[in-house]
């Protein structure tokens, strides 16, 4: 894209300074438009209220449509129908937490920059996980590429939405 290309050469020796990485980042962002902090919030609850839901219904199919049969270097992939219906539980009210902060009035910025730091955090490891089981056909790759994607692609947009909103949302999280 040559926009990318632009941006990354008018921002490049900002760049090479350890110290000034968040600014230079967060200029970089600037050129870029982002999902606004609401919409990727009720992206994660869609999308973990919707597997949650389809887990605690349906947790036989849920782990059929997700693992293989036999792992790569294991016996056959276990499959216990309350700790999976736990999982579903769990993914719904990760859910619910992220519908909430979406709802939530303009004043809970720093709630809402928290939230998104943590579902990032989450959802990249999610995605390494699922590229970890790939690697060992533990999961399918039909389903689980798919959803590698959506994990990973909303979990750098909600990091990114956090640096670039960082001096509107009280600067360092570390504050």
């Amino acid at each position: 894209d040559p926009r990318l290309t632009k941006v990354l050469v008018q921002h490049t020796p900002r760049l090479t300074s350890l110290t000034d990485q968040p600014t230079a980042m967060k200029d970089l962002l600037d050129d870029f438009p982002l999902p606004e902090a609401n919409h990727l919030l009720f992206a994660g609850a869609a999308l973990a209220g919707a597997a949650g839901v389809a887990t605690v219904l349906k947790p036989q199919k849920m782990h059929e449509a997700y693992f293989s049969a036999t792992a790569e270097e294991d016996a056959p992939t276990p499959f216990h129908k309350p700790s999976t219906r736990w999982l579903g539980l769990s993914l719904c009210w990760v859910g619910g937490l992220n519908l909430a902060a979406g709802l939530a009035d303009s004043k809970s910025k720093k709630t809402k920059r928290n939230l998104l730091i943590a579902n990032g955090a989450g959802l990249l490891a999610g995605a390494a996980m699922d590229g970890y089981n790939l690697s060992k056909k533990t999961q399918k790759r039909n389903i689980t590429g798919g959803e590698l994607a959506a994990i990973g692609t909303l979990g750098i947009l909600s990091i990114a939405r956090v640096v670039k909103d960082r001096d509107d949302v009280g600067g360092d999280p570390a504050e």
